[in-house]
């Protein structure tokens, strides 16, 4: 598996494996999602109900946002079932969106990381839904949706890019040089209106001074 890649293989060339277990490790599929989460007398956090992937490191933020969500809802709706139940619905409802834009995310990733342009330009996109709710929250307000997922303009942005990268990799052999460059123009003028901190700058080579906080 390591001999599949020149960089990695120099870099472990000394390792050993370690005894026991002598042997690489794996796990099944990690992926999982629950139909329901919430019922008479009990409501799922976020990391219970659902999992894409480690890649982006998503899983603590969303954990904690749901954590806020679930707490406002029981705290705040006690007293009042009917209120409550439907406001559990509306964060079942928000979790499997904000799932399904975390999946979209991930999977352009696992798609393009053969390319390492194609990979970048598409790490962007997440970059760019993160960025726009930190932001939200640095400015006292608590978003509605993890990740920006209930901002339609950046859910169709990262949609259409996601489909167009899948034209692009369909296609007989591998993306041509202008291809890839074609899909990075793509991606830069999509994100334009949100993109505040350079992103796609390439005098910056990937490296990026910026947080996404503005203080």
């Amino acid at each position: 598996m390591v001999s599949g890649y020149p960089s990695l293989e120099k870099l472990f060339s000394s390792a050993r494996l370690a005894d026991p277990p002598n042997d690489f490790i794996k796990t099944g599929r990690l992926q999982r999602k629950l139909n329901k989460m919430y019922g008479d007398g009990w409501a799922a956090l976020h990391h219970t109900a659902g999992f894409v992937d480690p890649l982006h490191s998503t899983g603590i933020a969303h954990s904690l946002a749901g954590v806020e969500k679930l707490l406002s809802i029981l705290t705040k709706l006690d007293k009042n079932p009917p209120l409550r139940n439907e406001k559990l619905h509306s964060y079942q409802s928000a979790f499997f969106d904000e799932l399904a834009l975390i999946d979209m995310l991930v999977a352009g990733c696992y798609k393009s990381r053969h390319h390492f342009d194609l990979f970048t330009a598409f790490t962007m996109l997440y970059f760019t839904c993160t960025i726009q709710y930190e932001q939200y929250r640095l400015s006292g307000k608590t978003p509605g949706m993890f990740l920006s997922a209930d901002n339609p303009e950046l859910s169709s942005i990262v949609k259409s890019c996601y489909m167009e990268l899948k034209v692009l990799l369909n296609k007989n052999g591998s993306p041509s040089e202008n291809d890839i460059l074609n899909f990075v123009s793509l991606v830069t003028e999509k994100i334009k209106p949100f993109n505040d901190v350079g992103l796609m700058d390439p005098s910056k080579k990937n490296m990026y001074e910026h947080t996404a906080a503005i203080v």
